[in-house]
């Protein structure tokens, strides 16, 4: 075990969102949530260095959408059932911890009639990672070593 701890290196952090509706009239729709994630991945917060953002979506799937985007620091799947749950799916530096609150407020403030449903986090990287990197550099040993 002590090996498989140390040989781990968090390179990323995923964040997996599930939304939904909270009206019974649905008020989503493909340009309201296009303009959500296009606003909030513009958003300073969330990319300071402003680097080159790709954007693509893919319509011809089912009654939503699907919008893959991809930029320095990061890339993001976000799925639209055409009705009222959204799933997003952001993958992060490991280093940028607070980067999925961020994003999330930012669409919670865009999308004023959905709410969280679920919040999913987990470390990414190579060597069998389960630890965070903040935690990592905060234990240099575990304490059952």
């Amino acid at each position: 075990p002590l090996e498989q701890w140390s040989s781990q290196k968090p390179l990323e952090q995923q964040t997996i969102f599930q939304l939904e509706e909270n009206v019974a009239t649905s008020r989503l729709s493909s340009v309201n949530i296009k303009n959500a994630l296009t606003s909030v991945l513009s958003s300073p917060q969330i990319d300071p260095t402003d680097s080159v953002l790709q954007v693509e979506e893919f319509s011809d799937v089912g009654d939503g959408f699907v919008v893959v985007a991809f930029w320095s620091t990061g890339r993001i799947i976000l799925v639209w059932d055409g009705r009222k749950h959204i799933d997003i799916n952001l993958s992060t530096d490991a280093e940028n911890d607070d980067l999925a609150d961020k994003f999330k407020d930012g669409i919670l403030q865009q999308l004023t009639t959905v709410s969280v449903r679920l919040r999913d986090t987990q470390p990414r990287g190579i060597g069998r990672v389960v630890s965070y990197l903040k935690d990592m550099k905060i234990i240099t040993s575990p304490i059952w070593a």
